[in-house]
């Protein structure tokens, strides 16, 4: 979404290697807390929220495209 919504920039996409996550979790607990979760899908609904609190949320693309245009108007990344 980012790198369509900004074409010119140089936003990574790339995936870091199961063996790598693996690897990093010997030496970083927060990264060993997600291993049970690699190679699993995660399928997440609103659809409690949205009855319960009655609230819509924004589409996903709409919610990075403004946080990439907030990070790059600010000077926190380059556009």
């Amino acid at each position: 979404y980012i790198q369509k919504a900004f074409p010119d920039s140089k936003a990574k996409t790339a995936q870091a290697p199961d063996l790598l996550i693996k690897f990093l979790s010997l030496f970083d607990a927060q990264i060993k807390a997600i291993l049970p979760l690699i190679g699993k899908s995660m399928l997440v609904s609103n659809s409690k929220a949205r009855a319960i609190l009655g609230i819509e949320f924004i589409p996903v693309e709409q919610s990075i495209e403004s946080s990439a245009e907030f990070l790059v108007k600010n000077g926190l990344v380059k556009g």
